[in-house]
């Protein structure tokens, strides 16, 4: 098959040197030039992108076996917690694990360790945790871990009785919806009503209180083995956009796309939570815009990776669309600093898209790990408006991670929107992607 043919039909082929597996498209990303409005245009289509992936003689972790955290990683995380508790005098921990929770992961956070059923963390103040609903093996960090086919909220309550905590003061997280933790994502509670029941009537003389907050501001101030793990990530986020800038063109379709796609993550041995492809059905023609955005979990870390193409050069409505989005992310990058608070990074963002008279979908700007700190979400373009902001008054700290989606619309089709991740320094923000922070033209 020709060169032209292997565009046109969408292919790629993979070459083996050295023992590594090399993944390459069939077109080619250039270096090129810069248009007036400052869109970057390839200037090549003789070149090929290269992307190691890890070698398949080695085993990899399934995700929800949990991440790669080291155990000093776990001592640091469990003192951390422990000195919240011992604050907020409290005796014991309990963090379910439920349906609906990647985005905030409370359970993992403390276990390392992935749920395929409901289940959960109990975390004493001092005696060892104890873990439920871990398939098909436990957590490396934890050793305790709870009979099987018992229901979870007689487990709980059982063990905390065993642990002489059935009068003490217990801390829960994920009891109610619509707090601060839970947000548009996650609107739900972490535990079943029925487990939760269970608890409550086996331990009546126990004080509860929900600590959703205070551990969700904790978990924001990421380590530096927390940091790397999340830059790995968003280097499958990277490599991806790469892939695309390099393999879209005039003539592919969007079964070809989600198809690279899908090859991508699943040699990167990464997962996928958010998957949203914004393009023509079917062939792909001159004059495109495509919108993407990739939640990708990857060994521990989570980073959301966005990317807007056109294809060939835009029209006036989209190159202004493009530079508003342009403006709002480096007005979000000036201000995303230590000592600031998240509403007023969102505010400044939003009021470059309001005063171009344009709106905004999902959000300019969120925090991951968990994802608790959000700018408002629009449903519908104006006169609709928009939700509030979650975590307006939130001070933000170096080591916080942030996704960065930044966009612009007309009507209810129209868009434009570029962003990535990145973390907070103690002089701004340091990315870790670069190629999606600006509409590519392709």
């Amino acid at each position: 098959m020709s060169k032209e043919n292997r565009r046109e039909t969408g292919t790629y082929n993979l070459e083996i040197d050295g023992g590594r597996r090399r993944f390459l498209s069939s077109a080619g990303i250039a270096t090129g030039g810069l248009l007036a409005s400052g869109l970057s245009v390839p200037g090549s289509a003789n070149a090929k992108v290269s992307i190691d992936y890890p070698d398949e003689t080695v085993p990899a972790p399934m995700r929800f076996l949990g991440g790669e955290y080291s155990l000093a990683e776990r001592d640091l995380r469990w003192e951390k917690i422990r000195h919240m508790m011992k604050e907020l005098g409290l005796d014991c921990l309990i963090i379910p694990a439920g349906a609906g929770d990647s985005y905030v992961n409370y359970a993992g956070y403390v276990s390392n360790a992935g749920f395929m059923n409901p289940g959960a963390v109990i975390l004493p103040l001092r005696e060892e945790p104890t873990i439920y609903g871990t398939l098909p093996m436990p957590s490396q960090w934890i050793s305790n871990v709870g009979e099987k086919g018992v229901p979870l909220g007689e487990a709980i309550a059982y063990r905390l009785n065993e642990l002489a905590l059935g009068s003490k003061n217990i801390g829960v997280v994920g009891t109610k919806g619509k707090v601060f933790g839970l947000n548009e994502f996650t609107d739900q509670g972490l535990v079943t009503y029925s487990a939760w029941q269970h608890v409550i009537d086996k331990l009546p003389k126990a004080s509860f209180v929900d600590v959703t907050p205070q551990l969700a501001l904790l978990m924001l101030v990421r380590t530096q083995e927390e940091i790397k793990a999340y830059e790995r990530t968003a280097a499958v986020g990277e490599n991806l956009h790469r892939l695309l800038l390099d393999y879209v063109k005039p003539g592919i379709s969007d079964r070809d796309l989600r198809s690279l796609v899908a090859e991508h993550m699943i040699r990167s041995r990464a997962t996928v939570d958010v998957d949203a492809l914004e393009m023509r059905q079917g062939i792909v023609q001159k004059g495109d815009i495509i919108n993407s955005e990739y939640g990708i979990h990857h060994r521990g870390g989570y980073t959301q990776s966005t990317l807007c193409m056109s294809v060939g050069a835009p029209d006036k409505q989209t190159a202004a669309l493009a530079e508003v989005a342009h403006e709002c992310m480096q007005v979000g990058l000036g201000r995303l600093k230590p000592g600031v608070k998240f509403g007023e990074v969102i505010e400044r963002m939003e009021k470059v898209i309001i005063d171009a008279g344009y709106w905004h979908g999902f959000p300019v700007l969120h925090s991951l790990g968990p994802l608790v700190l959000v700018g408002p979400v629009a449903w519908f373009p104006p006169p609709a408006k928009p939700d509030e902001i979650l975590g307006a008054d939130v001070v933000i700290k170096e080591g916080m991670i942030f996704s960065f989606e930044p966009g612009a619309r007309v009507g209810s089709s129209a868009q434009v929107k570029v962003g990535g991740s990145g973390v907070v320094t103690a002089t701004g923000v340091r990315m870790f992607n670069s190629l999606g922070t600006r509409m590519r033209i392709v």
